[in-house]
């Protein structure tokens, strides 16, 4: 099941080469996967705690760039008592709008890639207002994550590498997160971003917006 959290706006050229600079809607969406492994949602999308993590300076530059309308109930919300069956979280990136939701599922398990994880532990990066404007600028909101992340994260590359077959050109390998699902990496727009293959479905996040990037080559 697929699921809007609302959306941000951001001029059209950010996505599409010879863009206007018109405002352009760019919708939050997730996933809520049945698999073999129980219960998995596909990034968290927006939620009000957004706002929160922006009320300060640098944060607030976020918010004024990429202005969000929560247009729909977070996916907490629309999930119901079904939420309490979500035992993973996979996350394509650490992108606001991929984890805004992230706190309202205290129990998950969290699948990520390391390096998006080093992006934001390593140990030489004290909190500093430099720091703080550099994760903004990158699109990272640290007030976001759980204080637990370390203790529930599980890393994609430490999973079992599978070889893609032919039809999943270009891409080559990936990384199995259960017996139906792969996850691939998808890098470029984000540190450490991953897809996962679930079925019929490649889920890509923000590797690309409009069909037009793909047909255009």
């Amino acid at each position: 099941r697929f699921y809007h959290t609302g959306y941000c706006t951001h001029p059209e050229c950010m996505v599409e080469r010879g863009g206007s600079l018109r405002k352009a809607a760019f919708p939050a969406m997730t996933a809520h996967i049945t698999h073999q492994g129980g219960n998995l949602l596909f990034d968290t999308g927006y939620a009000p705690r957004f706002f929160e993590a922006c009320r300060r300076f640098p944060e607030k530059f976020y918010a004024l760039t990429t202005p969000v309308t929560l247009s729909q109930p977070t996916i907490r919300e629309r999930l119901g008592d079904a939420a309490h069956d979500i035992n993973q979280i996979f996350l394509s990136h650490l992108h606001a709008d991929h984890i805004a939701g992230l706190k309202d599922f205290p129990d998950a398990e969290i699948i990520l890639s390391r390096t998006a994880y080093d992006f934001v532990y390593r140990t030489d990066k004290p909190e500093s207002l430099t720091n703080r404007i550099i994760e903004v600028k990158q699109g990272f909101l640290r007030e976001l994550l759980p204080q637990d992340l370390p203790q529930r994260a599980r890393f994609i590359e430490d999973m079992p590498e599978v070889r893609l077959d032919e039809a999943f050109y270009p891409f080559e390998q990936g990384y199995r997160i259960s017996a139906d699902l792969i996850a691939v990496a998808l890098p470029g727009h984000a540190a450490g971003q991953y897809g996962l293959i679930a079925g019929e479905f490649f889920l890509i996040a923000d590797a690309v917006w409009r069909f037009a990037t793909i047909s255009h080559n």
